[in-house]
């Protein structure tokens, strides 16, 4: 035997069957298997993440005026007047050193390329630098320039560019990175034009739906087409009801929807806590109090027809766009997995019926 190699210990090559196999423990393989494929997408569009963010970063770039340099807990501050001509310690440079001299800390806002705004480009807050060093050199052009070197102060929250890969809800083929508690996407008063790639859920059903009815199910809704993960498929619609309307329909014994009801499974679309000891979910927005329901009974859309499953191939995503009370969101609906043609799309409601095992609605 070589050195090192491991020794196995014999296996039976006689087949065994199990017998007693119970509902729940068939229930509890498939959701393994589902919770295991939805960690794998997740670490898929996390590297796809990371590795797009590490080319843009190799990639030369022509640096502006009071542009940075990496690595990003410290930095190297052109001067604030261009390089036509000398540079002197005046106006912003001369603010710049009496911030070192007095040792006041300075707030740095960076500047990053993002296709999908009018400008081309989106600012984010940094935190707070310290200046620690200044020098005369020679810019690029020939003339003379100050710089600055900046050190980030320690101790302060993740922010600016090291969220930056979290910032973007959507990647720039509309699928989402991963849940969060409420997404902002751009609205009417916007100036980004209509390819923005934060309008997703605004651009309509991509998708080929068929709703269907069958002894063992009931009413159902199903995909003609592959679904991938983090995908969009379709807003879940009815007539908003207030506190006060839903008192008045529930006397009437109507059957309303509570969006409260449905289960947080946005926070599993995307955690990588089973991977990195050191993650942390997403927490801001705080998830907001949803005081109405809905009444599907009269008008709906397709999305109603889902069947409620404990172990859901798609989950709610609460976005807002075209106003600002977040109490009143739009509830968009995500693929959870990839789900491939003629797949049953079944939504965790939260309550559901106890005999049935899903929503009695649409009756």
């Amino acid at each position: 035997m070589p050195h090192g190699s491991r020794k196995y210990p014999t296996r039976s090559s006689e087949l065994v069957r199990v017998m007693d196999l119970k509902p729940e423990d068939d229930l509890y393989f498939w959701d393994s298997i589902r919770t295991t494929w939805m960690l794998f997408d997740s670490l898929r569009v996390f590297a796809i993440t990371e590795d797009e963010k590490h080319r843009d970063t190799m990639a030369p770039q022509r640096r502006t005026r009071g542009d940075l340099k990496r690595p990003r807990m410290e930095m190297c501050v052109l001067g604030l007047h261009g390089e036509v001509m000398h540079q002197k310690l005046e106006c912003g440079n001369l603010a710049l050193e009496r911030s070192m001299s007095y040792g006041i800390e300075v707030r740095v806002i960076r500047g990053f390329k993002y296709k999908g705004s009018a400008s081309e480009k989106v600012y984010v807050y940094d935190g707070l630098y310290k200046i620690i060093e200044t020098w005369f050199d020679v810019g690029r052009s020939g003339f003379g320039v100050y710089k600055f070197k900046l050190v980030r102060i320690e101790n302060q929250v993740e922010m600016g560019s090291a969220m930056m890969k979290f910032a973007f809800a959507y990647d720039l083929n509309g699928i989402l990175l991963r849940g969060k508690p409420l997404i902002f996407e751009c609205g009417p008063h916007c100036h980004c034009p209509p390819t923005c790639h934060n309008r997703v859920t605004q651009k309509g059903i991509k998708n080929r739906f068929e709703v269907f009815r069958s002894r063992e199910i009931g009413w159902g809704m199903r995909s003609l087409g592959l679904i991938h993960v983090g995908s969009f498929i379709c807003e879940y619609t009815g007539d908003v009801l207030t506190r006060e309307q839903v008192q008045v329909f529930t006397m009437n014994g109507d059957s309303l929807i509570y969006p409260s009801n449905f289960g947080e499974r946005w926070n599993e679309w995307g955690s990588l806590s089973q991977v990195f000891s050191d993650y942390v979910p997403p927490s801001y927005p705080s998830t907001p109090h949803l005081d109405f329901a809905m009444d599907v009974s009269r008008m709906r859309n397709v999305a109603c027809y889902m069947s409620h499953s404990s172990s859901p191939n798609v989950f709610v995503q609460l976005v807002l766009y075209n106003h600002n009370n977040v109490s009143f969101p739009h509830l968009m609906l995500f693929a959870m997995e990839n789900i491939p043609p003629m797949r049953e799309l079944s939504l965790d409601y939260g309550v559901a019926d106890e005999w049935m095992g899903k929503l009695a609605i649409c009756n």
